[in-house]
């Protein structure tokens, strides 16, 4: 786990989805730190993709299969974003998710 994710699953991020270093003492978090903002450019999405990346690769590593992480993942996201957000907003969202799931569907409005 990247020590960015590690800090993220345990609370440690700020509103604006960076490491609070106040909220730290140890090595690992103020290298957490210097990284995060080495990589400031990094669009949300695409930080998102190199920690389940990374997750991904360390649960490899430990003999987990990438299906089974990737399903404990998302349990994990589901969990913590309930925290966070109104259930019917978040319910709405999985929904689309879950909804657009097909890349080769055929959207009506998409047709010339």
């Amino acid at each position: 786990m990247t020590a960015v994710s590690e800090w993220w699953r345990i609370g440690r991020l700020n509103a604006a989805g960076r490491i609070d270093p106040d909220q730290c003492q140890e090595w690992a978090c103020r290298h957490a730190v210097q990284n995060s903002s080495e990589d400031s450019n990094m669009s949300i999405h695409s930080w998102a993709r190199e920690v389940i990346r990374s997750d991904l690769h360390d649960a490899e590593a430990q003999g987990y299969e990438p299906v089974m992480a990737l399903r404990a993942l998302l349990s994990e996201v589901v969990q913590q974003s309930k925290a966070l957000r109104d259930p019917r907003e978040l319910a709405h969202e999985l929904q689309f998710l879950a909804d657009n799931l097909d890349d080769e569907r055929d959207y009506a409005f998409m047709r010339p």
